[in-house]
């Protein structure tokens, strides 16, 4: 079953890879296109991943596991966690510059 979960974790990530991908061509920032996941809180039955910017080391966006593993599946997970990667992402940029 962790398995099951893990790999549904990995899929979310994948669709936020290929989003980041879009987001770096549109904004013309080649950077995004780098950020990468690592875990910044895990509780009894929670884990934050998070999205970093790898030049910085600061923190994008912090994802629910949860939400990452349903993105694949269910729609409104999908729709809602693109919104907040989108939304903390061109936040980002807005203030790195």
């Amino acid at each position: 079953m962790a398995d099951e979960y893990q790999q549904q974790i990995e899929s979310g990530k994948k669709i936020i890879r290929e989003l980041l991908t879009k987001l770096a061509d549109e904004l013309k920032e080649p950077a995004i296109a780098t950020f990468q996941f690592i875990i910044t809180a895990k509780d009894f039955d929670e884990m934050r991943v998070s999205l970093q910017d790898p030049k910085t080391m600061k923190i994008v966006v912090k994802l629910a596991d949860k939400d990452l593993a349903d993105c694949a599946t269910t729609p409104e997970t999908h729709w809602k966690i693109s919104r907040q990667v989108i939304e903390a992402v061109r936040a980002y940029c807005a203030t790195a510059h």
